[in-house]
């Protein structure tokens, strides 16, 4: 399963570029910081990790979900338990991060263009030989023959309605998704 790469997952490494884009995003949208909503499963290594890269975390609402996140690596499929994340905790028009993501500008005019016609996504291409083995691209390339040279392209969810949320749209995009893989 794709949750096998996970045996050797590294925590540390992870709430570094976790602290990166929390870093980045607070760079660009201080007006923001007030709003931003962390969850995790280690409240004290993601505090710990801020501090030592000088990331004043005091304006930050983090909270432990610790218990739903056991839940969800039950889960043999990484898309499950997001979709049933951003379902649980949606309010009203939201703008979602990713933990690997990189602010480079202001969000105001994404988070401004959110309404119950528009998403936002984000995307990223690589080449498969050059992504990561629990991202699933290099299994499904084996399954299907492809060489591992191909282009993929990533895309995520960032900004959503609550209209959009609660309709089949986003069940139906991560539907399609499960099947592909």
């Amino acid at each position: 399963t794709l949750r096998e790469d996970f045996d050797s997952h590294n925590s540390e490494l992870t709430f570094k570029y976790t602290c990166a884009s929390i870093k980045t995003f607070l760079q660009k949208n201080q007006d923001r910081k007030d709003q931003i909503r962390i969850w995790t499963d280690d409240t004290d290594l993601l505090e710990k990790t801020l501090a030592s890269c000088d990331v004043d975390y005091s304006c930050l609402n983090i909270t432990n979900i610790k218990k739903e996140i056991d839940e969800d690596k039950l889960h043999p499929y990484p898309w499950t338990p997001k979709i049933n994340f951003m379902i649980r905790h949606f309010e009203n028009d939201s703008f979602w991060i990713d933990n690997d993501c990189i602010c480079r500008k202001n969000v105001d005019p994404l988070v401004e263009s959110l309404n119950d016609d528009v998403i936002v996504f984000w995307e990223l291409e690589r080449q498969i030989k050059n992504s990561r083995p629990y991202w699933g691209w290099q299994m499904a390339a084996n399954l299907l023959n492809i060489p591992w040279d191909y282009w993929v392209a990533n895309s995520g969810i960032i900004g959503i309605s609550k209209k959009n949320i609660e309709s089949d749209l986003l069940r139906l995009s991560f539907d399609a998704c499960f099947k592909i893989y």
